[in-house]
């Protein structure tokens, strides 16, 4: 039996809006929700999937469908609960990477450039993660929504990105554009499990 608040785990942390994405339906911001046509029957006329993020549920006009995520997984993919389940944890934050064979290019790492197919350098050993607990996700959340909030507030960091070519701002909010200013050390309690908890993720 699948624990509980593992799949509460899921439905809060997994970004529906992604993994529908991830099927190849487009969806377009409306509002508060997104729009998208339904995979579920013959929709090509007006758009009837609608999908909510703040309550990570979708439903569909047209055909009467809809659920959480782990519905819309298992009816897309026609497979069962437990199937979902697992399909949904590669999606967890922590979770390994799916592979994509995607052509490496040079990374500007500390103002040096590091070339795909260059030295041979020494293989580094993976620490052993620790295993990630719903405590561990809520905290990443808090986190997330910390530097979004402080993104939001230094106007020099948006500033930045709009340098950069990032005009769109429905971008920053879509994607919690975060800002790392340091601030965070200053509302970390001083307990030691959090900071712990920070350095597992």
């Amino acid at each position: 039996m699948i624990d509980p608040a593992h799949i509460e785990t899921i439905k809060e942390s997994v970004d529906l809006a992604e993994v529908i994405r991830s099927c190849g339906i487009d969806l377009k911001r409306s509002g508060k929700s997104f729009k998208g046509f339904c995979p579920f029957h013959d929709d090509q006329k007006t758009p009837s999937l609608s999908v909510t993020p703040s309550k990570q549920l979708w439903q569909c006009f047209g055909c009467g469908k809809g659920g959480d995520i782990l519905e819309f997984v298992q009816l897309f993919d026609r497979i069962d609960f437990k199937e979902a389940v697992a399909k949904l944890e590669t999606y967890l934050p922590g979770a390994d990477p799916v592979p994509q064979n995607v052509p490496q290019k040079p990374v500007n790492v500390g103002g040096q450039r590091a070339e795909a197919g260059g030295r041979k350098k020494t293989p580094v050993k993976k620490k052993e993660s620790a295993a990630l607990t719903p405590a561990h996700y809520k905290l990443l959340k808090r986190v997330v929504s910390f530097y979004h909030t402080a993104f939001t507030e230094d106007p020099g960091a948006m500033d930045y990105l709009v340098d950069r070519g990032i005009t769109d701002k429905s971008l920053f909010a879509d994607y919690r554009i975060g800002f790392a200013n340091g601030s965070l050390l200053n509302v970390l309690p001083s307990d030691g499990e959090t900071i712990t908890r920070l350095k597992e993720l």
